[in-house]
């Protein structure tokens, strides 16, 4: 009974988004009417799991049990009441929807996303009030730990992170002439179980639970090609079911002002002169024809791709004015402000010509904070009047 309604609570906000997008954006009365009726439906499932909540597993599914083991939802009496209140609060944010999106275009991707939301929340509810088990492996499935040795993890831990993430620390190695310290993602669950073997490793390796460790590297290294599938998938669901934009294509072109800012680099060009004014759809062919006429290092060759990449942005006010703009300083904004109404082929040109403007968005030699800073304002213009631009 239990299994059954929580699959219901889960799997019917997914089914009516699937259903909307079927009948179609001209069956509005339809549409409102499937997508009203799905979302009740999951409010009540999952209010009649109040009569039935339990602390035992309620629904197990087994994916490769070696590796990834069990995905277990247990509808205990706060994940119960959770999932209540999101799935009732979705199906009121439809039911009132009926009135205020009547007329509106593409009404089924709006509820499609509305059910999406709702079957998602649910999901994430029911791994939430099961994450007791991930502790138990990590604090006793790997080794058996006392309260002393938890505390040395947990500190070991904390600083791994702190080292990889702390921009302080890199600019004080850096102003010293210091070797720094690479700022890159790392992940808490890697380095906690790092430390967790480095102890065991001091104590002979004979409490390590082989198997266990194991199971969770095999974990580590199909994680990302599953999310990697399922990110490319869903894309492509997204793109062709909601007709939203998942990516926005690059072109490669060795142009006029690309071909004069790699001969002002000191790169030779007359090994690629054939390519200049052809288009390639792909950095990767792109970078394959330079490859077959020079030899160039690395560094040479991302600066003549980066060089070349057609981004056509229109420089607007009206644009910025709409934007969040409270992270620029005025004099930074006015020097934007100044290229109103001008077009750039290249993202470069728009980053030269601000430079050329105001000293205060020119890179500084040494001070990797404020030209990552820098270079984090410039990405988000880009991106702001790219999207203008493209729509």
């Amino acid at each position: 009974m239990i299994s059954t309604l929580i699959a219901l609570t889960i799997g019917l906000p997914w089914l009516g988004a699937l259903a909307v997008w079927l009948l179609g954006d001209k069956r509005e009365n339809w549409q409102h009417w499937t997508a009203i009726s799905f979302s009740v439906a999951s409010a009540v499932v999952a209010t009649m799991m109040l009569w039935n909540a339990s602390d035992a597993v309620g629904l197990s599914i087994t994916i490769n049990n070696v590796v990834f083991g069990e995905f277990n939802f247990v509808a205990d009496g706060l994940g119960v009441f959770l999932s209540v209140i999101a799935t009732v609060i979705g199906s009121l944010a439809v039911i009132f929807s009926k009135s205020y999106m009547k007329g509106e275009a593409q009404l089924g991707r709006y509820y499609g996303f509305v059910l999406f939301f709702i079957g998602g929340i649910a999901i994430a509810l029911g791994v939430f009030t099961y994450s007791k088990r991930v502790m138990l492996t990590v604090g006793q499935g790997i080794m058996e730990l006392s309260p002393v040795a938890a505390l040395i993890i947990v500190w070991s831990h904390s600083i791994v992170l702190f080292l990889f993430a702390s921009q302080g620390l890199e600019g004080f190695l850096a102003r010293h002439g210091l070797p720094t310290i690479p700022l890159v993602p790392v992940s808490s669950s890697q380095a906690i179980v790092g430390a967790i073997i480095g102890l065991g490793l001091l104590k002979g390796g004979k409490g390590l639970r082989w198997k266990t460790l194991g199971a969770v590297s095999g974990g580590w290294v199909a994680t990302p090609v599953i999310a990697a599938l399922i990110s490319f998938f869903s894309l492509f669901f997204m793109q062709n079911v909601f007709q939203l934009q998942t990516y926005r294509p690059l072109i490669y072109s060795l142009t006029p002002e690309a071909v004069e800012r790699i001969q002002q680099a000191g790169i030779a060009v007359k090994d690629i002169e054939d390519l200049i004014g052809r288009e390639f759809d792909s950095a990767i062919r792109f970078n394959k024809s330079l490859l077959k006429r020079m030899s160039l290092d690395r560094k040479e060759r991302y600066f003549i791709i980066e060089s070349s990449e057609i981004d056509e942005m229109t420089v607007s006010t009206e644009i910025l004015a709409r934007a969040k703009t409270d992270w620029i300083t005025a004099g930074q904004k006015e020097a934007i402000e100044k290229l109103d109404g001008r077009v750039f082929t290249h993202k470069w040109q728009f980053d030269d010509a601000l430079a050329a403007a105001l000293p205060e968005w020119q890179f500084k030699k040494d001070d990797q904070n404020y030209n990552e800073d820098l270079k984090n304002k410039l990405d988000y213009l880009h991106k702001l009047f790219l999207a203008e631009s493209t729509i």
